[in-house]
């Protein structure tokens, strides 16, 4: 069956959301009913975590490493899988060399969140432990943003604290402006 109109503006304004460079249409997107498409909306939902936490400075992946560093660690592929099988019941598809940069990335700039160990290019050759500052991040007492900086894109949306551009979410699932 070929989708109905209806079903192709939902899809073409879900598009618009996710390209455009503010993230305003993408939670009016997402606080718009869709019965049409219940599954996009879900999955589009996961977009929001990608932005840091107001408190913390961590996106969702960051703190799912955070966490399962503290709780799974030191070994990375460990860290890793326990990280991927979360994020996959949750819906957020993500691939394990994503999760690994990102763990990386966790391990550098002035206060990094983890103290990596080992080669840090393959995954099974790698170490981590969560550093004094991490458990602050993951506290929600320090913000990872503030002290390390961003630069990164979300969809559309270009996050850069250098140019103080950055957009937090809060606990309640929205999106605010630094």
């Amino acid at each position: 069956r070929w989708p109905r109109r209806t079903e192709l503006r939902w899809l073409a304004d879900a598009w618009e959301a996710i390209c455009c460079s503010d993230p305003a249409p993408l939670l009016r997107f997402l606080n718009r009913a869709n019965p049409l498409l219940p599954k996009l909306s879900s999955v589009l939902r996961n977009l929001v975590g990608r932005y840091p936490h107001v408190a913390s400075g961590l996106t969702a992946h960051d703190e799912l490493l955070l966490r399962n560093t503290r709780e799974h660690g030191p070994r990375s592929a460990r860290i890793l899988g326990h990280t991927l099988s979360e994020l996959q019941d949750r819906g957020d598809l993500i691939g394990d060399m994503t999760l690994f940069s990102r763990l990386l990335s966790l391990g550098s700039g002035p206060q990094p969140a983890v103290e990596l160990s080992g080669a840090c290019t393959a995954i099974r050759d790698t170490g981590a432990k969560l550093t004094k500052a991490g458990e602050e991040f993951l506290a929600g007492a320090r913000s990872y943003v503030q002290l390390n900086g961003i630069n990164e894109w979300v969809a559309g949306v270009h996050l850069d604290s250098s140019a103080n551009r950055v957009w937090y979410r809060d606990d309640e699932g929205g999106l605010r402006g630094s």
